[in-house]
């Protein structure tokens, strides 16, 4: 009998050597469109046709998807409703096992359904010509549109689920929170942009250690005789 040898656990290697998924950082840029900038909320896809245009410039939609989708949610409103209904709950359950994987906890279980929901549309192979020749391509099942929220929910999954979760990050900018992936050597990185979010965190910090520091007390002077 032949012994096989345990598996190995995987070992975070720093990047370079570990770059993200192809299509991670475009999955954290959908994520990204909407929570708070300076403080105050934001939703950069409030309707159908926005979400749409957005996936198609983050490349989760062909020209010719996006052109077909944009008449698709247009022509009915409650099917643009319920396709913008089931982005934002993904959208919302991304955010959040970000958040929890950023900060070592478990996530929510009704975003983890979200997110479950997403990648439950079923995927198969087919054979594609490709000029005179032909390669395998994966498909879904499914509206173009389910199809996109289908891949950037696998990028990101498969990012907290495949052993480099601690490059998942949220900007330490309590009036940002933008969710990114660290691609800093050492794995260290605090801020979304240090030229923005780190330069005025540090400020801050400054301005609030300045305030701390008492100021000097002269020494009394005895009155002259």
């Amino acid at each position: 009998m032949t012994n096989q040898l345990p598996p190995v656990p995987h070992q975070h290697r720093p990047y370079p050597s570990d770059p993200p998924e192809p299509g991670l950082e475009r999955a954290i840029d959908f994520v990204n469109s909407f929570g708070i900038s300076r403080g105050r909320p934001f939703d950069d896809l409030q309707t159908a046709d926005a979400a749409v245009v957005r996936l198609g410039e983050l490349g989760f939609l062909s020209p010719d998807e996006l052109a077909a989708e944009r008449v698709r949610v247009a022509a009915n409103p409650a099917v643009g409703g319920a396709a913008l209904a089931r982005l934002q709950a993904v959208r919302s359950g991304l955010r959040e096992l970000i958040d929890a994987t950023a900060e070592g906890r478990a996530a929510d279980p009704g975003a983890l359904a979200s997110v479950n929901l997403a990648l439950r549309l079923a995927e198969f192979i087919e054979l594609v010509p490709v000029g005179t020749d032909y390669r395998l391509a994966r498909r879904r099942a499914g509206e173009p549109f389910d199809q996109a929220l289908a891949a950037i929910a696998g990028l990101i999954a498969a990012e907290v689920a495949g052993g480099r979760s601690d490059r998942l990050r949220i900007c330490e900018n309590p009036t940002c929170r933008w969710a990114f992936y660290d691609r800093s050597r050492p794995g260290t990185r605090r801020w979304c942009e240090m030229s923005s979010c780190g330069n005025r965190m540090k400020a801050a910090r400054h301005r609030a250690r300045t305030r701390e520091v008492p100021s000097a007390v002269p020494p009394e002077v005895p009155p002259t005789t």
